[in-house]
């Protein structure tokens, strides 16, 4: 369907889209001029809607959207797509499951995670699989990476995709990894959290082989942080641990107060000691 004739969609999204809807030639010579790997379709205060590359598209809309008018954008960003590209757009849900979503286009996969913490590897590797398993079987299927809240989830898997889809690489990748490149540099690198930014490292590794997963429980009797930030000269903050395994809760320790040591350094003891396996945060 043109969507130039389609009367469902907005005509605000669809004017952007016209703007700056371009073909992955142009994309191939405006970018050593314009050093930017990314198309934004839709910009306002309540989301932002990148073109990453011709087939990866990102939907963040703000985590304190009020929810009369989250609905409202995502309906508006559901007729544009499916202007746009028909059936042919795979939604990949970042954030909670939510059925209006589904609503608005069955081909959907949820993949939440909360806020402020990493994915998974093995989550990662799904979200990965499920992009290149899309993208390879027709080519004008696109895919759309759905957040609302921390836009560090969508820098997560874009960075991961980039590593992951460089395995099979074709003659476009270069321009493509490139575009993927751009847009973590600048729209997501200042919201990654550090644990964020250490598992794309292990994906990477793990890719490449240079880091091997351990396959057997160990376990966790101490954790020593030697030397504890001093926030505020008079004190200021009462560090804790908690510790994740797989996302779950496994530990969470008492609360400290680092006035109270001199050496200011803050030791964690678990007794018995924690068995752990797997993804530990």
């Amino acid at each position: 369907m043109d969507p130039h004739t389609d009367p469902s969609a907005s005509p605000g999204i669809l004017q952007l889209a016209r703007k700056s809807s371009i073909t992955f030639q142009d994309r191939r010579d405006s970018l050593p001029r314009s050093n930017s790997g990314e198309q934004v379709m839709e910009r306002h205060l309540d989301l932002d809607l990148t073109y990453i590359t011709e087939r990866i598209i990102s939907v963040f809309f703000l985590p304190e959207l009020e929810e009369q008018r989250y609905r409202g954008n995502l309906q508006e960003v559901a007729a544009m797509l499916k202007s746009k590209h028909q059936d042919k757009f795979l939604l990949l849900n970042l954030s909670e499951k939510r059925h209006d979503i589904t609503r608005l286009n069955p081909k959907v996969q949820d993949y939440g995670w909360p806020d402020d913490h990493a994915p998974p590897l093995d989550r990662i590797c799904a979200v990965c699989k499920a992009m290149d398993t899309w993208l390879t079987s027709d080519p004008h299927h696109v895919v759309v990476l759905h957040c609302k809240g921390n836009k560090g989830k969508t820098g997560v898997l874009v960075a991961a995709y980039m590593h992951y889809s460089k395995i099979s690489a074709g003659a476009d990748q270069a321009l493509t990894t490139l575009a993927m490149r751009k847009f973590c540099e600048d729209k997501v690198s200042s919201a990654l959290q550090p644990s964020q930014n250490r598992y794309i490292y292990y994906f990477g590794g793990l890719l490449s082989g240079s880091i091997k997963m351990n396959s057997s429980p160990l376990s966790l009797q101490q954790v020593l942080i030697p030397s504890l930030p001093n926030f505020q000269a008079e004190g200021g903050y009462y560090p804790f641990l908690k510790i994740y395994q797989s996302l779950q809760l496994v530990y969470t320790s008492g609360v400290y107060d680092p006035q109270n040591s001199r050496a200011r350094t803050l030791c964690v003891t678990m007794n018995p000691a924690l068995p752990l396996k797997g993804d530990i945060m």
